[in-house]
Formats: structure tokens, C-alpha cells, sequence
């Protein structure tokens, strides 16, 4: 079945964080299939019906088992620096055009993960302390983007318009997204440019990535219409 894959997401290291990061990969509707040494953690991979691979994350044998050469993205949440190092190497090395997510715990190894060919890297101890200080600090703030379990609460997510999108090639006042979705549009990336807030002459143009503020229906039926 992975052999068959296309588009897929990887994610190496099944603990808390990885259990973490595949839940929210499965809610987006991506599919996913899970690198992990451990076998019991790939026991529990297998009983939520994820497809699995059993093997070290750094290693070529691994990644092409798990099909890195078709696949989207690689998210590494292994459990040290230098194991996401070397498996982000590896990947970049097997796939140039992933988009490759990974972990950093320690001081000082962003940059070095970064510098072995991740798109992006996340401290979750950063992440947390700042979740944690918004809580007291902007507690109304972060219970207005707090999804609701009926997927209802207003959030931001991104769509990249396709060809025969029809708002390509209109400005965001003729495309009109506002009325006709009740999305706004906070920014557009084109390419590594990213417009914030862009005004309403701004043309649209395919491929351009809208980062837009809506609930999860409206932004569905922009993703289906346009995407």
C-alpha cells in the first residue's frame, strides 16, 4: 500500500509528540504513514489503523520503504537532536522537494537542523511557554482561535489556488471572497514573498497561497471551489 503512495506525509518517532502531530495530519485529512523503531509503538500506529514502518528514521533503507521519493513532507519528532539531524539529512538527501518539519529540544540546534535541510524547526518547549504565558496573559485571544469540537470557531488556515481556480487572475475586490465564502484573507505568499493585510487591487495569480480567517465549513468550501 505504500508503495502505492503519493503526496503522503512522514512522520519519524511515534511518542507523545509524533502521536501529537499524526493526530492533527489525519484531522487535515492527509495521509500519513509513521516511521518508529520502537515495536510497541508500532503496535499502537498499527491498532489506530496508521500505515507503518519499522526502522530507523536515519537511514535510506527506511525513509524508501516509507516511499520519501512520492511523498509531500517529512515531520521528524525523534527523540534527541542529532537523530532528527540525520534523518532530515537523509531525507532532504533522497527527496530535494520535501517540505520537512522537524523537533528541536536543545539550545543551539535549530540552526543546525536547519542547516541540514529542514523547511522549518519548532522548540515545543518554546512553544509551550508561550502558549502557557498567552493563557494568563491573552486568555480572550487564544479562546477566540480555540476550535470547538464541530469545527465552528473562527481559525486561520491556507489554500493554494489552483489553475482553473476561478479567482485567479481577479484582484481580491473582484474575487470578492469576503461575501461569497465570509472568509478575510490576512496574507498572500507568492513564491518566498509573503504580502501581509494585501490591499484589494491586489491580483491574484495561480499558485499563490492565501492565508485566510474563517470556520472550518467556509474554509472547506473555499478550498473545494478554488484549491
Amino acid at each position: 500500500m505504500i508503495e502505492r503512495m503519493s503526496g503522503h506525509e512522514i512522520v519519524c518517532g511515534y511518542g507523545r509528540m509524533g502521536r501529537a502531530v499524526v493526530d492533527e495530519l489525519r484531522h487535515a485529512g492527509r495521509t500519513v504513514v509513521v516511521v518508529e523503531s520502537r515495536v510497541s509503538r508500532m503496535q499502537t500506529a498499527a491498532d489506530a489503523g496508521l500505515p507503518t514502518v519499522t526502522g530507523d528514521a536515519t537511514l535510506e533503507a527506511t525513509l524508501l520503504t516509507a516511499n520519501v521519493q512520492q511523498a509531500r513532507g517529512v515531520v521528524c519528532c525523534l527523540n534527541d537532536d542529532a537523530h532528527n539531524v540525520y534523518a532530515v539529512l537523509t531525507a532532504r538527501a533522497l527527496n530535494p522537494a520535501l517540505f520537512i518539519v522537524a523537533r528541536a529540544a536543545e539550545e543551539g540546534a535549530e540552526r543546525r537542523i536547519l542547516q541540514a535541510g529542514a523547511n522549518r524547526v519548532v522548540n515545543p518547549y518554546h512553544l509551550g511557554g508561550a502558549r502557557l504565558a498567552h493563557l494568563v496573559v491573552k486568555p480572550a485571544i487564544v479562546s477566540f482561535f480555540d476550535a470547538s469540537d464541530d469545527g465552528s470557531a473562527m481559525q486561520l488556515d491556507q489554500t493554494s489556488l489552483g489553475a482553473e481556480s476561478e479567482v485567479v487572475g481577479r484582484t481580491l475586490a473582484e474575487a470578492n471572497v469576503q461575501q461569497r465564502w465570509g472568509l478575510g484573507v490576512v496574507a498572500v505568499q507568492r513564491g518566498t514573498e509573503v504580502v501581509s493585510s494585501p490591499s484589494p487591487d491586489f491580483r491574484l495569480q495561480q499558485h499563490d497561497v492565501l492565508v485566510v480567517f474563517g470556520s472550518r465549513p467556509q474554509i472547506q468550501a473555499f478550498d473545494d471551489a478554488c484549491g
